[in-house]
């Protein structure tokens, strides 16, 4: 989204902040206030609906269907919603006021429930960092292998998980203010010796070996991640996983994954979500799985749980890491 929003004065059009804007708050509380007499056609009545810039696109719905929709279930003759670049308020035409709030309502449900996924996105993962040296220099002898191989290696080169930005997921979860970030980072620190006794003191070591898909099949794939066999140190970081999840959730934080969804330690290291063009979201790993499907990565040493920052994936530097809690 955009961090402006333009604004239509006398006239003239000016870029403001966003920041400089409270939210919107929508309600479908019924009210006349705002229905007038339309000028034009004696027979119809005009209802104004604010609605911000960001949330026209998904009211008029791919190719209008879904201003079609609303045009139908309310009963109003017409929806005019301005362009994207001025902050004007849509327009509902309608022959009375019970079919204009109607379709005010049914627009307010929309901006409600984008408003909803926004405000629950994930923010935040906890994760297993697989910063062993002997394990990525694999994979990036590994990568090599692979672009030989392709014929379409820009895209394979988008699509790979950054040697310094593997991990092993262990939850996603949703901090929505400071307070939220404070809470958890906080809590991480408290647990960090209750971590360290579960392992007994010893070193967490995880063996990496062969392939897998997350999604598609391998003429299709969408995400190819690296498997985590159920031997050496997996019981016991599972437990420990498990415990750290529950006490993130005792603490009222939102945890996106089910609380009955089993844990999946993989390490992704290709996924087509990275490609910008969505046009094109699946690769053909056939040759890839032929020749390395079996390849074996050997144990991993894992240093620390981390608490990392959504979205900042950095080929140089690795995910953005807020708290961590060391292990022995």
């Amino acid at each position: 989204m955009s961090n402006v929003k333009l604004v239509k004065l006398d006239n003239r059009v000016f870029r403001v902040p966003l920041s400089s804007f409270t939210k919107t708050i929508y309600t479908n509380k019924s009210n006349t206030e705002n229905i007038t007499p339309d000028k034009e056609n004696a027979e119809l009545f005009i209802l104004r609906v604010p609605c911000e810039i960001d949330y026209r696109g998904a009211i008029i719905g791919k190719k209008g269907a879904t201003k079609l929709k609303i045009m139908r279930e309310s009963g109003v003759k017409e929806i005019f919603i301005p362009s994207s670049d001025l902050d004007e308020d849509i327009v509902i035409k309608g022959y009375d006021e019970e079919s204009l709030q109607h379709a005010r309502d049914l627009i307010y449900k929309i901006i409600e429930e984008i408003q909803s996924k926004e405000t629950n996105r994930p923010t935040h993962f906890l994760s297993l960092p697989l910063m062993d040296p002997d394990f990525m220099v694999k994979v990036e002898r590994l990568y090599d292998d692979w672009m030989e191989l392709s014929t379409d290696k820009d895209f394979l080169a988008s699509i790979m998980m950054p040697p310094k930005c593997l991990h092993l997921t262990i939850c996603t979860m949703c901090l929505r203010n400071e307070s939220e970030i404070k809470k958890a980072t906080n809590l991480m620190r408290s647990l960090s010796s209750q971590v360290y006794d579960m392992l007994n003191t010893h070193s967490a070591l995880l063996k990496i070996k062969g392939l897998a898909l997350m999604k598609g099949t391998i003429k299709n794939a969408r995400v190819v991640y690296a498997e985590v066999q159920k031997e050496q140190s997996y019981n016991t970081i599972i437990e420990v996983s498990k415990f750290l999840i529950d006490r993130f959730r005792k603490e009222g934080i939102l945890i996106k994954e089910a609380e009955d969804k089993e844990i999946l330690l993989h390490a992704t290291l290709l996924n087509t979500k990275y490609y910008s063009n969505k046009q094109k979201n699946t690769y053909d790993a056939t040759e890839i799985f032929e020749q390395y499907g079996n390849t074996n990565f050997g144990n991993v040493l894992l240093r620390n749980f981390s608490l990392c920052v959504m979205g900042t994936k950095n080929a140089e530097m690795g995910y953005k890491s807020i708290e961590k809690i060391s292990l022995p």
